[in-house]
């Protein structure tokens, strides 16, 4: 048998010439892991592109937020979905709450994986709407929808900008053991620069800027 890296001789010094396998010590390596240690890297900042659209939209929510907030009673001509450029009929709406609405949808239940617990609810994120009519109903223009409306769906005032200039990426003061319990926008797997919802909050030491690995 021959084998890459064996080297062929051709022999001559008998009457016939032939081929000869020139044998040769072969040292086989195999792969070593070498462990050294690295100096500790600063935390990389995130941009606040990248994030400020999250911030801005409450996408977890607890189980009864929604239960006596705004909610579409009627859409423009009965039809069943709504999107940009559509009117829809609102219940529940007051002046003092400003005339600039977010849309949302209860979604799924975020469950902590090692107690079962319920911490919360996933806010689906529909749209945003402006109010042209007050009233006990009142009429609202859907000037976003990245997501079909339904009737049904609620409303939350939009939030006033959210100031970012002293967002400071750090390690948090304690241990903190999480697991993500859900993807934002019901995806099974996710990446760089994606959404998840943890299993540890605010009741856990965690505030904004906090990093974890």
């Amino acid at each position: 048998r021959i084998h890459p890296g064996d080297v062929l001789v051709l022999d001559k010094t008998a009457e016939e010439m032939r081929l000869r396998l020139l044998r040769a010590e072969i040292t086989k390596l195999s792969p070593q892991v070498h462990a050294a240690p690295r100096p500790p890297e600063p935390v990389q900042t995130i941009l606040t592109s990248d994030i400020e659209p999250f911030l801005s939209k409450p996408l977890v929510i607890a189980q009864n937020e929604l239960a006596e907030a705004p909610r579409i009673v009627r859409t423009q001509e009965n039809r069943v979905s709504l999107g940009a450029g559509n009117v829809a009929y609102v219940q529940g709406i007051t002046k003092d709450k400003g005339n600039y609405w977010q849309i949302f949808r209860v979604g799924a239940a975020l469950t902590d994986p090692e107690t079962n617990d319920t911490l919360g609810y996933e806010a689906i994120y529909l749209g945003e709407a402006t109010v042209a009519k007050y009233g006990d109903v009142s009429t609202v223009d859907i000037v976003k929808s990245p997501l079909e409306i339904y009737a049904g769906d609620y409303l939350l005032p939009a939030p006033r900008e959210i100031e970012l200039t002293n967002y400071i990426p750090h390690s948090p003061a304690k241990k903190i053991d999480a697991r993500i319990i859900a993807a934002y926008g019901s995806l099974y797997e996710t990446g760089g620069n994606s959404i998840v919802a943890i299993s540890k909050g605010a009741r856990d030491g965690l505030e904004v800027g906090h990093v974890l690995a």
